[in-house]
């Protein structure tokens, strides 16, 4: 009987292990990745406004987990201006024709793939508040997918501000960053136009 519960208490202990690995920020698994994956919901955090932290040579060892389920006040930020969260995921060599698609996103921002702008949305030199509602696809050259598969994303915020000391949070509760293949960014993009 014991042996029994001590042998299922295990099992659960390994699966909740190889899930929250398989969604860590230092080494989030994509392998298994089809037409869309959710990133997240943990990202590496730093605030301030470095243009290194674009690069994936630089050492994120130190920088904070934060969870997109929660609000980085929760985390004790306050009066921030400007922000960066990065992943590192882990794709399959052949893996090409990939996207990332962003949605429901508070703050102007560009996206970087193993440290190539990809693209962006809003005004990165001016504090204005913006809250991006439609569902938006950047492709990434294949080229910056290497053979081992590993890609470093690198998204720098500039913060909406909510007030004279809040700031809304750029990656929070009901926002989502995706992997996803081209043809299904067209699909999201053109039914989001539909829906509007």
């Amino acid at each position: 009987m014991h042996r029994g519960f001590a042998a299922a208490f295990c099992l659960i202990a390994v699966c909740a292990l190889a899930q929250s690995s398989a969604t860590s920020p230092r080494h989030f698994d994509a392998t298994e990745y089809g037409s869309r994956i959710a990133l997240g919901p943990e990202w590496l955090f730093a605030p301030g406004d470095d243009p290194s932290y674009a690069s994936p040579l630089i050492d994120d060892s130190h920088w904070r987990v934060v969870s997109a389920q929660n609000q980085l006040s929760d985390y004790g930020y306050r009066d921030l201006q400007h922000a960066w969260y990065r992943t590192h995921v882990h794709l399959r060599p052949d893996v090409r024709d990939l996207a990332i698609e962003t949605t429901h996103v508070h703050g102007s921002y560009e996206i970087y793939a193993n440290g190539a702008l990809i693209g962006g949305d809003g005004n990165l030199r001016g504090i204005d508040y913006r809250y991006q509602l439609r569902t938006i696809a950047f492709p990434v050259r294949s080229e910056l997918i290497p053979a081992s598969g590993d890609l470093v994303l690198a998204l720098r915020f500039v913060v909406n501000p909510k007030g004279e000391k809040e700031f809304y949070t750029p990656l929070g509760p009901g926002s989502g960053v995706y992997l996803v293949s081209r043809d299904a960014a067209i699909r999201d993009q053109s039914y989001a136009k539909v829906l509007s």
